[in-house]
């Protein structure tokens, strides 16, 4: 038996991670990096791929395990700073 306390589940939709074509080269050998944007830590994108990342879990745990995390909160937060 699964128990919900969210009267009625939305369907939630992980965050899209864009793909680069990045390859690096190593002893002759491609190795493909297509989520290198991401060590960019202080881009707007990544930012933005964080917040969403954020809110999908926190809504995930407020849906699913009747849990919150805060989220929503954190990034209002953060927002107010910056």
């Amino acid at each position: 038996m699964v128990m919900s306390c969210a009267p009625q589940q939305k369907k939630l939709v992980y965050p899209e991670t864009a793909k680069v074509d990045t390859v690096d080269v190593y002893f002759g050998t491609q190795v493909p990096d297509p989520y290198r944007w991401l060590e960019n830590d202080t881009s707007a994108a990544t930012t933005a791929w964080v917040e969403a990342c954020l809110l999908y879990t926190s809504d995930a745990a407020d849906d699913l395990l009747c849990v919150d995390l805060g989220g929503r909160g954190i990034i209002k937060k953060q927002n107010r700073v910056n």
